[in-house]
């Protein structure tokens, strides 16, 4: 897992789909103000081999049970948006779509996540 605060450790992602979709969210939240991890939150990118209870144990909650504000399917990645607290602050995960992720959260992912509208 990769945890993601900046557009600088956004460009550390190889995946250029996913890295653009990161810079992409920071830049919208960002629009008006500078971006503050400890203001809107942070983004986690989850890689082959992560398992759920080690995401779950990162972010400090369970991904599979917390309403999710938005879920989507990308090409190459799936994103799960959770609203943390009345401020805005949240957290966002991008789940690459390789064969070796949680086959919980895949299930999970593949069942509920909607194709993103737009480009």
């Amino acid at each position: 897992m990769k945890l993601i605060r900046s557009t600088v450790e956004a460009d550390t992602i190889a995946d250029t789909s996913i890295r653009k979709l990161i810079i992409e969210r920071i830049e919208t939240i960002a629009d008006d103000s500078p971006f503050e991890t400890t203001v809107h939150g942070y983004f986690l990118m989850v890689e082959s081999g992560d398992t759920l209870e080690a995401i779950n144990l990162l972010v400090g909650f369970d991904v599979l049970s917390k309403p999710v504000e938005i879920l989507e399917s990308h090409e190459s990645c799936w994103s799960a948006l959770y609203i943390i607290d009345d401020s805005g602050y949240g957290i966002e995960l991008f789940i690459t779509k390789a064969d070796d992720i949680d086959c919980m959260l895949t299930t999970w992912l593949k069942t509920h996540a909607l194709p993103r509208v737009g480009n």
